[in-house]
């Protein structure tokens, strides 16, 4: 079997990287229909993004059946911050910092003699 590679990537997610990460750590290194079902069961708000980068990874691998796929690499980087203000005592201003993350999955299959 040839390598295929399927390469998914979210910019901007409304959560922050480091709320995402807690939710890639648990797929990191697994088979995508195992990271799949992990994901769909998740509590977190994030893991249905997540689930949906996913899948998205795999379509692009071009590959019939995914249960030959493993997630090679997944971080969370980062994105840009939304500054909002608020009111603060004695007429100060308090600073609101809303969080993005940008996320990045790599799923590709392995060869048999690796195995």
């Amino acid at each position: 079997m040839s390598n295929y590679k399927g390469v998914a990537t979210y910019k901007n997610m409304r959560v922050s990287a480091q709320k995402v990460r807690l939710v890639i750590n648990m797929i990191r290194s697994k088979k995508a229909n195992e990271a799949q079902h992990i994901l769909a069961a998740s509590p977190k708000r994030c893991a249905k993004y997540v689930l949906q980068l996913l899948k998205s990874a795999v379509a692009n691998a071009n590959l019939e059946g995914s249960e030959h796929l493993y997630i090679t690499s997944v971080y969370a980087n980062e994105g840009q911050y939304i500054k909002r203000i608020r009111p603060g005592s004695r007429g100060n201003i308090l600073r609101i910092c809303r969080r993005s993350a940008h996320v990045t999955i790599i799923v590709q299959t392995t060869n048999e003699e690796s195995l």
